[in-house]
């Protein structure tokens, strides 16, 4: 009992030292550094003392003088984030020792149905491996290495197409963009503001436009973290039986030109800092979908990941959603450079969780 308590005194300890060592974005303090780019460009900018992120994009010169009030600018540590994700990473695994300790002291038998599970896993990976060799070893020393590989290679291609078939054939799938539409409107009204069919037009061209969403965060996710403005949101409905990467990448394009778009909401013009794109694949039943039979034919999969990567430097990400259609558990909006911000079920309601608010501050023009 004692052991029992002085390691949930441990736990404890652990859990608020790594509560207390997070950087918090609203109070943590900043400090007037000079950056050098990759173009060669420097620039003041704002860095935090404590993550060693940079904050915004760069200050004016007269705005970073009147900050430093006559101090001279220390140069951008470019160590400081290395150190603090390090130290990040050894408190989390230091909780998660002693979260594995306290398992296997309160459920011995459960810690060790868990290890035996794990090493029966370990076990069937390498006889898989081991059948596998011989298999590709056999057909080299009837023919060659090449040989094998390429007749390996075509079976496990013609296999993943005959499950993706099967798989593609059982699943409930949205039909068209107006469900994708209706399902959005109805679920996610409850957090946003919802202005659909909003007008516009390109700011550079002059083109007239229309995106499908500007949605604006209730009080309730201000007082969370989210960033109180406007962003847009715009539906595809992209298949996963023909044609996806054309019509996927025409997707993102559209919603990347909306950044560059001014809208006109309440009888004032917007401008965007970022969008998402809404789509079928928000969903990871349909993400599992799409194809990625081998290197020979097209991969869906590494086309999705290619433009989720571009569309990033676009301030354009994706809104997930957690759970599938009929059950669903909350929602993500996610950059290829990671998360924003995220709802999910909690036991008594829901949990809302701001991760990175930089994923929709930061300005990637030029060189960054």
């Amino acid at each position: 009992m004692s052991d029992s308590l002085d390691l949930s005194l441990q736990i404890e300890e652990a859990r608020r030292y790594h509560r207390e060592s997070v950087c918090n974005v609203k109070t943590e303090r900043l400090g007037v550094r000079r950056r050098t780019f990759g173009n060669g460009g420097k620039h003041f900018v704002w860095q935090c003392l404590r993550c060693g992120e940079q904050r915004g994009g760069p200050l004016s010169a007269a705005a970073a003088k009147a900050q430093l009030a006559g101090e001279e600018a220390a140069e951008f540590d470019l160590g400081l984030e290395g150190q603090y994700r390090a130290e990040e990473a050894r408190r989390l695994a230091l909780l998660s020792e002693l979260l594995r300790r306290e398992r296997q002291l309160l459920n011995p038998v459960g810690t060790a149905w868990v290890a035996a599970a794990a090493a029966e896993r370990e076990e069937r990976a390498a006889r898989i491996q081991t059948a596998v060799d011989g298999c590709a070893e056999q057909i080299a020393a009837e023919t060659s290495d090449v040989v094998a590989a390429d007749a390996l290679g075509q079976k496990a291609v013609a296999m993943r197409r005959e499950i993706w078939a099967r798989r593609l054939a059982a699943a409930d799938r949205f039909k068209d963009e107006d469900a994708l539409k209706l399902w959005l409107a109805t679920h996610l009204s409850e957090d946003f503001e919802l202005h659909p069919e909003v007008p516009g037009s390109h700011v550079a061209t002059g083109v007239r436009v229309q995106i499908d969403f500007l949605a604006y965060p209730k009080q309730h996710l201000i007082d969370q973290g989210f960033l109180a403005d406007f962003f847009g949101i715009e539906v595809k409905h992209l298949p996963t039986d023909n044609g996806f990467s054309e019509k996927a990448a025409k997707a993102f394009w559209q919603t990347v030109s909306y950044t560059d778009s001014k809208f006109f909401v309440k009888g004032t013009a917007v401008r965007l800092k970022y969008a998402v794109l809404f789509s079928s694949m928000s969903f990871e039943k349909e993400r599992d979908l799409l194809r990625s039979f081998g290197h020979t034919v097209e991969n869906d999969k590494a086309s999705w990941h290619a433009l989720r990567q571009l569309a990033n430097h676009a301030n354009v990400g994706t809104l997930e959603i957690r759970g599938d259609a009929a059950a669903w558990k909350g929602w993500l909006i996610a950059f290829s450079g990671g998360r924003y911000f995220g709802r999910r079920t909690g036991d008594v309601g829901p949990i809302f969780h701001i991760y990175n608010n930089r994923m929709v501050l930061k300005n990637r023009i030029g060189s960054f």
